[in-house]
Formats: structure tokens, sequence, C-alpha cells
């Protein structure tokens, strides 16, 4: 299996609207009162291109036998899980991912550095979550690794 993806950007949809109407609502009200105002409007323009330029740097890479997860505009962090360490998989369509057929899987897994792994705002959640379910079967097997639930 090799799979390697970004994050739909759509998943910030609603940061831009806020970032929108608060830069309107602080123009209107304080350009009359002063100048340095523009500056206060600057600061939810710039939070939104900080988490957009972020999200355009993240890169899902699911191969045989890992997870990958790396992110960082300047400074870069590489997560990695072992498909065996998987337990379970949960995926979540939010209201507004599921227009654009976007959504979220959720791992639980049992590594000790991360024991929730996320994969954002993707394409065809439910059928990449099933193959990554049937992959991680085969790691099992192939590590001889059981789960025993309690």
């Amino acid at each position: 299996m090799n799979y390697k993806k970004s994050p739909a950007l759509i998943k910030h949809l609603s940061l831009a609207m806020m970032t929108v109407i608060l830069d309107t609502v602080i123009v209107m009200l304080g350009i009359q009162y002063s100048p340095w105002i523009l500056i206060a409007a600057a600061i939810p323009t710039l939070f939104l291109i900080v988490t957009v330029a972020k999200t355009m740097t993240t890169e899902y890479i699911i191969q045989d036998e890992s997870i990958k997860i790396k992110t960082g505009v300047f400074n870069q962090t590489i997560q990695d899980c072992r498909l065996f360490r998987i337990i379970d998989t949960t995926i979540k369509k939010p209201a507004y991912l599921r227009p654009f057929g976007l959504g979220n899987i959720i791992f639980q897994t049992n590594d000790k550095t991360n024991p929730v792994f996320k994969i954002e705002a993707i394409t065809d959640v439910e059928t990449l979550a099933d193959e990554i379910n049937s992959v991680v079967a085969v790691q099992r097997r192939n590590n001889g690794v059981t789960i025993i639930e309690r």
C-alpha cells in the first residue's frame, strides 16, 4: 500500500470566514479612532495564513508497514506509527467536510509516544480506512501481534 496526500484546505473554511468577519468589524469600528487598528485587523489574518501554511506542508504517507505524518512550515515534525500498533479506527465526517466528500480517520494505538493518530480532511475516507485495516491485520500476523481486549 502506498498512499501520499495532504489534507484539503477546505477544512479551514470556517476559520477563513470568521477572519473576514472579524477583520471587517475591527476595521469598521476602529478606523475612525486610530490607524493602529489596521495592525489589530492583521493579527487574525496572519493566524489564518500560518494555519493554512501548516496544512499545506502536512503530508500523510501510508506504506505497508507504517503511517507517517509530516508537518511543519519551518521546522518539520515527522510522526511515525507502525501499522501493527493500531488498535481501533474511527471515521468522523464533520458537517463542514461532508459536502466536499471529506472526512477524518482517528487511530487509537498502543504506541507510547503517539496513542492517537489523526488523518484529517481526506477524500474517500471509508475506503482508505478499510484498506488500512486490511494491511493492519496482515502486519499483526506477520509480526505475531495479538490484541487482547479487557
